[in-house]
């Protein structure tokens, strides 16, 4: 077979969205908008992230030189179908012929499914996944993204995760190629007001999808090679931008790391962190990026000790060299980061060498972060021991190297209970 002969360069990439890394918001959306043609934007913002702040003026003041005329809606924690639908009626109202997120993984999740629901006809709940009935078509107003947070690198995503959270909730996505985001832009200034606590959840939650990717039974040399870079900036900036949030270079050091987790994810699938996360949020309030960073190094030990069962020295190295990197203590990249030369299945294979102490400095990296960073507990959101089980039973492991059964994921669930 034609694949077996070229081996791990069968692979393909989606499309990206433009990018604008460390420049004005303001000024490239403006730039961005009038280059489309766009003369009516539907802006999705989160309130304390963007529209009560001094950066809400200055958008307004670029898109007016540019002769564009913008309205707001205001995104309030996790898009559901109903907030979702309330707000396509709003963008319909209003005329808008774009669409632009500024915020949070809300923010921009939103956004995107309201660029989508603005051509198609019904409540988005019917094209959600597992929950509606009818395939999205994937056409789609022009669609812009500036996040304020580093988590879900939503800009770089081609899906809108939706929830609704009780009996019988989920979290489900919005999800087509289509749905890829036309322009992007990582400006660190808009990440400053970003509190302690919410920068350390939405970091941890780049870091999980960056290092889930990685570790994916579908990674391709590509998303290697991104997901590594995603790591040592992650390692780089994250303490840094939860310590002093006005530190714009561990700022700039985040917003690309999380970036980067959104087109390895798009390309790589995810693990089972993002399995149990989904189940979760559908079921009590817990932000995403809160749940993601408290399972993280739980499950990732777990993962771990079912690797070395299962002797896959392959994926082991792997976890080694993504300690090493994390931790900047990898030779192959330097202090300004990138790849400079090396492999990306690390230094020696199997449970020994750079492979074992790799593996020992990312399980004891992710233990400290998450008690330094003070990840909550999942009983704080009402998560109860009686629901364990089934929680567990629910989840999945998704692209995970090897599959954890319900039963560790149930072990993980009341590690972190």
């Amino acid at each position: 077979m034609y694949s077996d002969i070229i081996g791990s360069m069968n692979f393909t990439v989606s499309r990206m969205p433009e990018l604008a890394c460390g420049v004005p918001a303001a000024k490239a959306i403006a730039k961005a908008l009038s280059s489309s043609g766009s003369k009516r934007v539907f802006v999705a913002a989160g309130r304390r992230s963007f529209h009560d702040t001094p950066a809400r003026p200055a958008l307004e003041k670029a898109l007016s030189a540019a002769g564009i005329a913008v309205e707001y809606g205001i995104v309030s924690g996790e898009p559901t179908p109903e907030s979702i639908d309330a707000l396509v009626a709003a963008l319909k109202s209003f005329g808008a012929d774009s669409v632009c997120g500024i915020g949070g993984g809300s923010a921009l999740d939103t956004a995107k499914a309201l660029a989508a629901m603005a051509v198609e006809a019904g409540s988005v709940a019917d094209f959600l996944e597992d929950v509606g009935t009818r395939l999205p078509s994937g056409r789609r107003l022009p669609l812009f993204m500036a996040p304020t947070t580093a988590g879900t690198g939503s800009e770089a995503t081609k899906n809108a995760v939706l929830s609704r959270v009780g009996e019988n909730g989920f979290k489900k996505s919005l999800r087509h190629d289509g749905y890829m985001p036309d322009f992007a832009v990582l400006d660190p200034v808009l990440a400053a007001g970003c509190p302690p606590e919410a920068t350390a959840a939405s970091g941890l939650d780049a870091v999980t999808q960056l290092l889930e990717s990685y570790v994916s039974s579908k990674a391709s040399p590509l998303t290697d090679a991104l997901a590594l870079e995603g790591l040592f900036h992650a390692g780089l900036s994250l303490e840094k931008a939860v310590r002093s949030g006005s530190d714009l270079e561990a700022r700039a050091g985040m917003a690309y790391a999380a970036y980067l987790s959104g087109v390895c994810l798009s390309n790589a699938g995810l693990g089972a962190v993002h399995g149990m996360a989904g189940v979760l949020g559908g079921i009590h309030p817990i932000p995403h990026g809160v749940a993601c960073g408290t399972l993280l190094s739980a499950t990732t030990a777990a993962l771990v000790s079912l690797l070395e069962d299962k002797g896959d020295a392959d994926s082991l190295a792997k976890f080694g060299l993504a300690g090493l990197v994390l931790s900047g203590k990898s030779p192959a990249f330097g202090s300004s980061g990138g790849i400079h030369g090396g492999s990306t299945s690390g230094s020696g294979r199997g449970r020994g060498g750079g492979t074992e102490t790799g593996i020992a400095i990312l399980l004891e990296l992710l233990e400290r972060w998450t008690a330094d960073f003070g990840m909550k507990r999942l009983s704080a959101f009402g998560v109860g021991p009686a629901e364990l089980a089934s929680i567990a039973a629910a989840s999945g492991n998704k692209n995970a190297p090897a599959a954890l059964p319900p039963a560790a994921l149930e072990s993980i669930l009341r590690e972190r209970l």
